[in-house]
């Protein structure tokens, strides 16, 4: 049976149970990975902090890239294209923790979840797989959303808006793919123009990409309308963190949202089958068996099912009724995990993305 080698980010789980049937596997910090490691490998297994691009690459003989995030800005994809370099994301995988994060926000300042449920609106920037998730669960909740993607069919989107409107909304959450592309990058999407079009006192979430909302631009703003309630999960410039800024939004988070033991289970999903096609390619042919992940994919699917009815139990108690106590396999549902405040300093920056 052909071996391969692969690389892979120490902190992404379950590396030997997608993998090991068919590959030698190597573990490495991934905000220090650097060119000299990479001699020998075949496969490369990476999370947003490492950087992959021809200065990691040039000359190794790495012929598969993974990345186990939604996002892949951090990975030149023309150069992998250019050199027949296979590329594999995970759009989705943890598209149910960014949900939780976004519900449990709402739910942590001051009175804007009990404000949506008496009729109040939210607006979502994005309708990728995280916006729709997002969407969908506020949608069954009786809360009116409003929804701004310009790159998608308008009658594709159930509730289509301008920016403008969704602006207007009591809560807006963003959940863009970042993107300098035209017609309608999303790079700066939200400056100091746009951030004066919120409606005062309404609450503003970036789960998404840091540069989605100029940082500056947005610490300008917060200087001069200071009780404008902000709750950033991300940030330009990260792993630095502006100071300033974190201490003047309501609550600061570092890139934690989709942080979740499902999501990660779930991240190596698309890597494993496109690794799969490349050992074929080669000639291995063993088969890969998941029976022990797939039950641990149940169980966290179970846990952040009931996680979700927790939240909204305890915290919406007139929509109880219209939530199971349990999730379909029977498991009681799981403590609410507090949303804390990070104190951080720029340049300090936990190791969770």
């Amino acid at each position: 049976m052909v071996s391969f080698t692969l690389l892979a980010d120490e902190n992404i789980p379950a590396v030997d149970t997608y993998f090991g049937a068919f590959a030698s596997i190597r573990r490495v910090a991934g905000r220090t990975l650097d060119h000299s490691q990479l001699q020998g490998v075949d496969l490369l297994l990476v999370r947003s902090v490492t950087r992959v691009d021809e200065a990691l690459l040039r000359g190794s003989a790495v012929k598969f890239v993974g990345t186990a995030t939604s996002g892949f800005d951090h990975i030149d994809r023309d150069y992998l294209a250019q050199h027949n370099i296979g590329f594999a994301h995970a759009p989705g995988s943890n598209a149910n923790s960014v949900v939780e994060y976004v519900l449990a926000a709402i739910a942590a300042v001051e009175d804007k979840l009990e404000r949506l449920l008496g009729g109040g609106s939210i607006g979502i920037i994005g309708y990728g797989v995280i916006g729709k998730a997002v969407a969908a669960l506020f949608d069954a909740l009786g809360i009116r959303c409003r929804i701004y993607d310009p790159w998608l069919a308008q009658h594709t989107i159930p509730y289509p808006a301008g920016l403008d409107d969704v602006l207007r909304c009591d809560v807006v959450t963003v959940h863009a793919q970042l993107t300098n592309a035209q017609p309608w990058p999303s790079f700066h999407l939200l400056g100091r123009r746009e951030l004066e079009r919120l409606q005062r006192g309404s609450l503003l979430i970036n789960a998404s990409r840091g540069s989605v909302i100029d940082n500056f631009a947005l610490l300008d703003y917060l200087d001069a309308v200071p009780d404008q309630p902000v709750v950033l999960d991300v940030w330009e410039g990260e792993p630095a963190v502006n100071a300033a800024l974190l201490d003047k939004v309501t609550l600061g988070t570092a890139h934690i949202a989709g942080y979740s033991l499902d999501g990660k289970l779930q991240a190596p999903l698309p890597g494993t089958s496109d690794c799969r096609r490349y050992r074929r390619r080669v000639g291995a042919r063993r088969r890969l068996r998941f029976s022990c992940l797939q039950t641990s994919l149940e169980q966290g699917s179970c846990a952040t099912c009931c996680r979700t009815a927790t939240i909204l139990l305890r915290t919406i108690r007139c929509c109880a009724k219209r939530l199971p106590p349990r999730c379909k396999h029977g498991a009681p549902g799981l403590a609410l995990i507090d949303c804390v405040r990070l104190t951080a300093s720029a340049g300090s920056w936990p190791d969770l993305q």
